[in-house]
């Protein structure tokens, strides 16, 4: 039993670094593991991250695998402020957290130039038997490990896409002949860590090589020599970017699906591009060009292999992409359809007025879906009225460009939420992407106002949302907010909905109480509120009458918007302290998120003894006196609690955040998403929404 354990887990790190378009930097981990098996072995991975920029970097770590995202003791989120400046994000077995062991992937992006690395240790209850610490290198779609007599060679191949991937296997001797070949699946967005002599039938005491080519896209791979349970340092592994014949290979190059579309619609362009990373030293470029069509063409971006296009005249356009690695190049070719704008009514619309904000008698109930963190096919579509998919953002030339949004989940989103009788609409957030912040501030001012208003509409209508979401919520220009909404609104066909998430921060009130008319939900964000030096709730309900952050002193900013356009935000998650086992305690540390659903199934936390409730504050808690820990939490009590109190405030709705916080993929029915249930229970009673 123990050989299939490690022959599923022990595997090394190798942060692989994918090419990224300007200054941006991406990293994929094809392995981490944090956790202790049955005998008391356990495995920690720890990451250093180093801003090599001049400018400070602001980073996101993404983890992917069960239970993995509340297994690192930082915030996922973080800023390196300068050059050279760094974070270390612990997962908590290396902390003494000794929780059972799992294992998955993890993406590092930043808006600069950051390195990164990964130490990786097996342990056991008398200490350390071996570590290695281990550099990214470029991803490939073909990769090389080497082979030696006396030790097994266990590798992790990540497949960070869209797409289930394929790879074959090909063995080979000193002499660089094929002994043995083999295949590998690795589904959409997940990882698999075997042991290559379970892959394949290896011939007895080969020294020579594994090359793997993906049958499409890039991967990322890591390998490491296990002796027994130890496994060398990765200096002993020579990992290469080439292709099997060792010479340099053109880029391959898919420009996408043909498209038909109706003016003034833009084209959403989505190409593809992977190279073998020869000649050494080289970097991928991509440019779109128009080859044929009666008219003019605008890119979005022309280097940037997702974008854009919007055409001058109707006919039929051919477009190219092509690839280039500084010496070979490759195109691949995709046919636009433009057909003629509708024949206009003979005098003009007048311009459409807000939809109706729901009465106190019938709050509306908004949820956030987060790429990645659920499945489509699981989102409670009956515990909600509205279904955010979260989140698009824009760059600095007022251009929409992907955040956290899978472009192959966009179509059966949209049609799941319409075939439940829900409205879907698609947030536009500031953060991570792009310029972050700052590219809203340019993509607003002035004329390019205009021109994000019509993209975001386009955006709406071409993928059959029935609205926008706004989340702009860091460096917020309030004048240029208030004009966006305004010509965004213009700019929607009738019926089409606009809500916003905020706070009472950066001038947002502001922004809410002179466009309020043009909107239909004002959802306030009563979360993240554990920001003093104490430790504090993440989402008190009441201050109490004292100054401390509490959802009803946020919302009373907004006190001159009318109650029945304001949603009570909701949070599906919680933060943890370690230090501490208590509000208010002086000298604890903050560890980071924690979500409910990973909460709820953890043994080591939810004790029935741990479970307490803030009667002054409205919030529920977890005091935990063996770990030292505080851990403040949204939990069915407090849900009920806050559902309460916002209907007797008058209220129009309420907002959570999000769905795939709660999500319990081992449970059924209304227990995979418990807080939704409950929440839906107290708004709407037996009345579905």
């Amino acid at each position: 039993m123990k050989k299939i354990i490690l022959s599923l887990t022990i595997l090394g790190v190798m942060p692989v670094e994918v090419r990224s378009q300007g200054a941006a930097t991406f990293h994929v981990f094809p392995q981490i593991a944090d956790g202790v098996l049955s005998d008391g072995t356990g495995y920690t991975s720890i990451l250093l991250a180093t801003n090599v920029s001049p400018q400070p970097a602001r980073c996101r770590l993404q983890p992917y695998g069960r239970g993995l995202d509340s297994r690192f003791s930082g915030s996922s989120t973080f800023t390196l402020p300068t050059s050279g400046s760094f974070n270390i994000l612990t997962t908590v077995a290396a902390l003494n957290v000794l929780l059972p062991l799992t294992t998955g992937y993890a993406t590092l992006s930043c808006d600069q130039p950051v390195v990164a690395e990964v130490a990786y240790t097996y342990f056991s209850p008398a200490g350390v038997i071996s570590g290695a610490t281990v550099f990214p290198s470029p991803a490939t779609t073909r990769a090389q490990l080497i082979m030696v007599t006396g030790s097994r060679l266990a590798i992790a191949v990540a497949n960070d896409t869209d797409s289930p991937g394929q790879y074959q296997l090909r063995v080979l001797n000193s002499s660089g002949q094929t002994v043995v070949t083999g295949t590998l699946s690795v589904p959409a967005r997940s990882n698999s860590a075997r042991f290559l002599d379970e892959l394949v039938t290896l011939p007895a005491n080969l020294t020579g090589a594994v090359s793997i080519t993906g049958f499409s896209g890039s991967f990322s791979v890591v390998g490491l020599f296990f002796v027994g349970p130890a496994f060398l340092s990765q200096t002993a592994v020579t990992f290469d970017t080439v292709n099997s014949a060792g010479t340099n290979q053109p880029p391959v190059v898919n420009a996408g699906a043909d498209q038909t579309i109706t003016l003034p619609s833009l084209a959403n362009l989505s190409g593809t591009a992977t190279d073998d990373g020869l000649p050494s030293g080289s970097t991928l470029t991509t440019t779109w060009s128009k080859l044929s069509g009666p008219g003019t063409v605008t890119f979005g971006n022309v280097t940037m292999r997702t974008t854009t296009a919007s055409f001058s005249a109707a006919g039929s356009y051919m477009l190219r992409l092509t690839a280039s690695d500084g010496v070979l190049s490759t195109s691949d070719d995709v046919a636009i359809t433009i057909n003629d704008a509708p024949v206009p009514a003979p005098a003009p619309a007048p311009a459409p007025a807000p939809a109706p904000a729901p009465t106190s008698g019938s709050p509306w109930i908004t949820g956030n879906f987060d790429y990645g963190t659920m499945p489509i096919s699981a989102i409670p579509w009956s515990k909600y009225t509205h279904v955010l998919m979260f989140t698009m953002s824009v760059d600095s030339n007022a251009d929409l460009v992907k955040q956290w949004v899978s472009p192959a989940d966009i179509a059966p989103f949209v049609r799941a939420g319409h075939a439940a009788g829900k409205k879907v609409l698609i947030t536009f957030q500031d953060n991570y992407v792009g310029d972050g912040p700052l590219a809203w501030a340019a993509a607003t001012a002035g004329a390019n106002a205009d021109k994000l208003a019509a993209n975001m509409a386009a955006f709406v209508n071409t993928h059959g949302f029935d609205g926008v979401d706004l989340d702009w919520e860091s460096k917020v220009n309030v004048s240029q907010y208030i004009t966006l909404i305004s010509k965004l609104r213009a700019a929607l066909p009738a019926g089409k909905l606009i809500t916003m998430n905020v706070g009472d921060w950066e001038g947002l009130p502001s922004v809410v109480s002179a466009s309020y008319t043009n909107v239909d939900q004002v959802n306030v964000m009563c979360f993240d509120m554990d920001y003093e030096s104490y430790a504090w709730h993440n989402d008190a309900l009441l201050n109490a009458g004292t100054r401390r952050p509490a959802c009803d002193s946020r919302l009373a900013a907004f006190s001159g918007v009318p109650k029945s356009k304001i949603g009570v935000g909701v949070p599906f998650y919680g933060r943890r302290w370690r230090g501490v086992t208590a509000p208010l305690q002086p000298g604890g540390t903050k560890q980071g998120e924690i979500r409910y659903g990973s909460l709820v199934t953890d043994p080591s936390r939810w004790q029935a003894s741990y479970l307490k409730c803030d009667p002054t504050y409205v919030a529920e808690y977890l005091s935990i006196p063996s770990l030292n820990e505080f851990i403040s939490f949204n939990g069915q009590r407090s849900v009920a609690e806050i559902v309460k109190w916002g209907k007797a405030q008058g209220y129009g709705g309420f907002m959570s955040f999000s769905m795939g916080k709660e999500y319990v993929p081992s449970a059924t029915g209304d227990a995979r998403s418990p807080l939704s249930t409950i929440l839906y229970n107290e708004v709407a009673g037996s009345t579905a929404p």
